[in-house]
């Protein structure tokens, strides 16, 4: 059961920060977020990209594929919210 347990663990972890993201995010009311709300639903992204990479694909054995891999992961997710505290249009006309 020790794989299997970690597993489930891991997976109730990934519901719970399902909800947080959820409440988070506030669907019901689709507006802009806030900073800190913005700042926690990329904190929320990065934790559950964390638990997938280490459990389920197996990189808690491998520290520094897990290291890189999340520093990616976190690299990504900070230029995504970033894009989305500081829009800019593409198609501006200069």
């Amino acid at each position: 059961m020790g794989n299997t347990g970690r597993l489930l663990r891991t997976w109730a972890m990934l519901m719970s920060l399902s909800l947080a993201f959820a409440i988070v995010a506030d669907a019901t009311r689709p507006t802009r977020l806030s900073h800190v709300a913005l700042l926690l639903v990329g904190v929320v992204a990065v934790l559950k990209a964390r638990l997938v990479l280490a459990d389920y694909l197996g990189l808690r054995a491998t520290p520094t594929a897990l290291a890189g891999f999340s520093t990616a992961v976190v690299a990504i997710i900070a230029l995504v919210v970033l894009s989305f505290e500081f829009p800019v249009s593409l198609f501006a006309r200069q």
